[in-house]
């Protein structure tokens, strides 16, 4: 396992072409969904297609319970990502969170510390698969991170596999703040709809709410029956009738 330098401002001029055209290609997705799940799903089919990361996982820390659990993965099966939770400083992805910067591990077949919790590769040659992992930051805070595999080759490019990941990130990272953002705004949404509902199932349309007497219909519907303002119908039925004198 090796710790790469992390420099907040990454040279963006050392960006290959293929580079910075997957980087426009990942923020035309972002901007066109706010489905977070489906987004990723899009970003690791650029990055499987173009670079040949396979297996990406966001795995975020819960608040409450301080647990890493993945909560979109490409590449993986439901029962994988179900079994994809870590406590900070458990295996690589705990590590990461733990210290707060990006772990390049050559190869998972030789590194201890690669748990393998999901069990996604064990039906592959693990020591010619490399593993990437870096941090999802939000104002200096690890919110979680984000990893990929990557078969090796003899053109080892690690390094500037890492740092486009770094920079892809900080762009997941912000996206995840957005998305939180919304699903606050349409769950406040739906209590405030269920909340109407409710209070228009309590109190049915055209009444109102007497003094402790039920409920009374308006003065414009009394005219209409031809009944004064504040009369109950009982009254009304009770009143005599005047008769015509001639």
């Amino acid at each position: 396992m090796s710790e790469p330098s992390s420099n907040p401002s990454v040279k963006l001029a050392h960006l290959t072409s293929p580079e910075i055209e997957a980087l426009l290609a990942i923020s035309e997705k972002l901007g066109a969904s706010r489905d977070l799940s489906e987004t990723f799903q899009q970003i690791m089919e650029i990055l499987a297609s173009r670079f040949g990361m396979e297996r990406g996982t966001l795995t975020l820390l819960e608040p409450g319970t301080k647990e890493l659990i993945i909560r979109v993965a490409h590449g993986l099966s439901e029962d994988e990502i179900k079994r994809g939770k870590y406590r900070i400083g458990e295996g690589i992805t705990g590590k990461v969170v733990e210290m707060g910067g990006p772990v390049i591990v050559p190869s998972i077949g030789q590194e201890p510390l690669f748990l393998d919790r999901t069990g996604a590769r064990r039906n592959i040659d693990r020591d010619n698969i490399a593993f990437l992992c870096v941090p999802l930051k939000l104002e200096n805070e690890v919110v979680g991170v984000l990893s990929v595999d990557k078969v090796r080759s003899r053109d080892d490019t690690l390094e500037s596999d890492l740092r486009l990941l770094t920079i892809i990130a900080s762009i997941v990272a912000q996206a995840v703040r957005v998305h939180g953002a919304i699903a606050e705004v349409l769950l406040q949404q739906l209590d405030d709809r269920q909340q109407r509902v409710g209070d228009g199932r309590r109190r049915r349309p055209g009444t109102t709410r007497g003094h402790g007497y039920g409920t009374c219909t308006r003065p414009a519907e009394d005219r209409r029956r031809g009944r004064r303002p504040d009369t109950s119908p009982a009254e009304t039925s009770r009143r005599p009738t005047a008769r015509s004198v001639r």
